[in-house]
């Protein structure tokens, strides 16, 4: 057959078959995360699981002592703990809008220790309705630069490991997999990113890692300082106008290929891992006008520059509240030695809580997990918000502000019931960085700490964790030092369980990365009970 005949007739009767036929998903033999029977019962019940999770990586390390930990008292002497920067501190949280109690109790630990906030937490604390679904928990590790740490504690796997996965494959992987008519053809997995340099130098990549999963698991990431290409590439504009062409062409291919891979004339082709993966990519390919649809909302850019100029657009709703405090005075919005200048992009963090929260939300196609990198709208002197090794106060304020501002309105409030915000019931937040920040100066007189792996935690706000769960696992000593904790692959491993993903498996994980655990049931209900609160 000539060429141009051959296209004339995939032109004309090609496009009928898009859709039908090999563009089509197929099943796995067994699933990823389908619950085994004999293993139901060791697995949450479905009433309490979420059906989605926003994931937002605080990078650099939250500093535990002067928000979520904090014990009055507890290193005033030598100046540790909350009162290594103490007075600036304070003077931080005026900048912020923060006055009254600097310390305000919540509830107490696993040794019966009681546990303060500090005066940076004010924003959850006049949201109840929030509170009253948080459960914080304690984690460890050994692991110091952020190019280790951040791998481990993004997909509970070690550099180098081939099964190092991101939460958002291994999710997007469990829904590709049963979505076999292609009813949902955008990914189920969607991360905001910025093209910052330390974004991939401290591997934050990993996050979206593909492990030994197929390529079809592998979830999109938005870099949102640089929509300008997605959008070039979304449009296809090498092709043209011969889109639909281009597609159908393809799809005949994909047939005669198909066809080899049927053995006598069966009417089912062979396994062949790579050529359904070159298959998927050419179904995304041709759905990208679904795809532009669904980063885009009527009315609203989502793109859009958020206080691009913190300085010069202070009054907008998404620049920083937070000034920096001198004597009884408060300044200009930022901090008057390093005006804020974060880039044409704006306010990145409330960019992407925006986008993850429609696309978490989208009526028609929603995702099931959305991934937001908050790297501040202040620069931290090591690299991105919370990588405060020389001024830790001003940055660790303004930044977490920032963040719980952006987030806290994208959650209804009780009675509300907006279609467009998250529905806690449904949606499990989950808050955690590489590590946290030392209990002391990293240099004397200085106003930074070092990274901290030893005693951190990850912060889990609704889905599972009800008012019951609300509370704390997990005990830091007065060394500051976890005694009781999870670990990594447990808090990856808690949440698959919380969207009922059977999280063992040869991709992701295994029975003995449960502390004291060698079989999966058992595994299974000791991550349950200490990370999300419940009893199966």
């Amino acid at each position: 057959m000539k060429r141009r005949d051959f296209l004339r007739a995939s032109a004309a009767g090609g496009a009928a078959a898009v859709g039908a036929s090999v563009w089509t998903r197929r099943a796995n033999a067994v699933p990823f995360g389908e619950i085994p029977s004999d293993k139901a019962s060791s697995m949450l019940p479905a009433n309490l699981r979420a059906e989605s999770i926003l994931e937002c990586f605080l990078y650099g390390g939250l500093i535990p002592w002067e928000t979520f930990y904090c014990i009055p008292g507890r290193g005033e002497v030598d100046q540790t703990w909350a009162y290594t920067n103490y007075a600036h501190m304070i003077k931080a949280a005026e900048g912020c809008g923060y006055t009254g109690d600097v310390f305000t109790p919540w509830k107490t630990d696993s040794k019966g220790q009681q546990i303060y906030f500090g005066p940076y937490m004010k924003r959850l604390l006049d949201r109840p309705d929030v509170l009253s679904r948080l459960r914080i928990v304690i984690n460890r590790h050994g692991l110091s630069p952020h190019e280790a740490a951040i791998p481990l504690v993004a997909t509970g796997r070690t550099l180098g490991n081939p099964a190092m996965a991101g939460l958002s494959t291994h999710i997007n992987r469990y829904f590709v997999d049963r979505d076999t008519a292609n009813a949902h053809p955008t990914p189920f997995s969607v991360g905001m990113a910025t093209g910052s340099n330390f974004i991939p130098n401290d591997n934050v990549l990993s996050y979206f890692a593909q492990g030994v999963h197929p390529g079809n698991a592998r979830p999109l990431m938005v870099k949102v300082d640089q929509v300008t290409r997605l959008r070039t590439l979304l449009s296809r504009a090498s092709v043209g106008d011969s889109r639909s062409d281009y597609d159908a062409l393809l799809n005949v291919y994909f047939n005669q290929y198909q066809d080899r891979l049927k053995l006598g004339g069966t009417a089912d082709a062979v396994r062949a891992a790579k050529f359904q993966e070159l298959l998927q990519a050419s179904i995304t390919q041709s759905k990208v006008d679904l795809i532009d649809n669904l980063l885009r909302k009527e009315g609203v850019d989502l793109f859009a520059p958020m206080g691009s100029n913190l300085l010069e657009n202070a009054s907008m709703p998404y620049s920083t509240s937070c000034r920096q405090v001198t004597g009884q005075t408060a300044e200009v919005p930022g901090f008057a030695a390093n005006a804020p200048q974060v880039g044409v992009a704006g306010n990145i963090p409330a960019m992407s809580l925006r986008l993850a929260t429609h696309l978490l939300t989208h009526p028609t196609f929603p995702v099931r997990h959305a991934t937001v990198v908050d790297v501040g709208v202040q620069q931290a002197d090591g690299g991105g918000g919370y990588d405060t090794h020389s001024n830790g106060p001003w940055r660790q304020a303004s930044n977490w502000d920032n963040f719980l501002k952006c987030m806290l309105e994208k959650i209804n409030t009780p009675g509300e019931g907006n279609p467009d915000k998250l529905d806690l019931d449904k949606t499990m937040i989950v808050l955690n960085s590489e590590f946290g920040r030392a209990p002391g100066r990293q240099n004397a007189g200085g106003l930074g700490r070092n990274h901290w792996p030893l005693g951190f935690a990850q912060l889990y706000i609704g889905g599972p964790i009800r008012e019951e769960q609300s509370g704390y696992y997990g005990h830091i000593d007065e060394s500051a030092v976890a005694t009781t904790f999870t670990t990594p692959a447990e808090n990856r491993i808690a949440a698959l369980l919380a969207l009922g993903i059977y999280p063992f498996d040869p991709a992701a994980y295994s029975g003995s990365d449960a502390q004291g655990e060698t079989q999966e049931g058992p595994a299974a209900r000791s991550i349950i009970k200490r990370v999300l609160g419940h009893t199966v």
